[in-house]
């Protein structure tokens, strides 16, 4: 069962690519290259395409929701504010890039 592999694990990275959660876990470990050779991986990965929340203690650390808004609390979310940009101003960005 893979959940039992998975405990005492370490979450060695959080990322997403556009609106899905992605989760590493694991030691890093080598892997072939689509390219061929080696190239090194975490052990797991999980992409969550769902809705997902972190929470601690009964508070809500960082949610799906958080994709979308800006990190700058001033900005108003609007069909014109793009959510999926890449390496912009903090201010500019959403809170979960940040």
């Amino acid at each position: 069962m893979v959940e039992k592999k998975l405990i005492n694990k370490d979450l060695t990275g959080l990322y997403r690519a556009s609106g899905m959660l992605c989760l590493q876990i694991g030691d890093t470990i080598l892997i072939d290259s689509r390219k061929g050779g080696k190239e090194e991986s975490p052990e797991y990965r999980i992409h969550f395409q769902c809705q997902w929340r972190f929470e601690k203690n009964g508070e809500i650390l960082l949610a799906s929701h958080d994709l979308y808004n800006p990190y700058d609390s001033s900005l108003e979310y609007d069909n014109d504010w793009d959510w999926d940009v890449f390496g912009r101003e903090k201010e500019q960005s959403s809170v979960f890039d940040e």
